[in-house]
């Protein structure tokens, strides 16, 4: 990810200066395995899909890239935190 591709969303205060340096050096996102789904929000919590669905997982992948979370279940228990 190129990082002036970050800078706006920065400066809205809708990402840590932390989980924009581990987006700068971390691998492409496509090529990290997501923790959690859209699929896993329908079926562990009986969600339907909408607005809600991005911001729950962009919570689990902002927590994941700031080292708060690495496995599916912690991703799990966040998003039931979220709820």
């Amino acid at each position: 990810m190129r990082p002036f591709l970050l800078l706006p969303i920065f400066r809205q205060g809708e990402l840590t200066l932390r989980a924009l340096g581990r987006l700068v050096k971390a691998e492409p996102m496509e090529h990290r395995p997501r923790l959690i789904s859209g699929d896993d929000l329908i079926q562990e919590f009986h969600l339907t899909p909408g607005p809600q669905f991005r911001q729950l997982l962009e919570a689990v992948e902002e927590a994941c890239l700031e080292g708060r979370i690495s496995t599916r279940q912690q991703a799990l228990d966040l998003v039931k935190k979220l709820l």
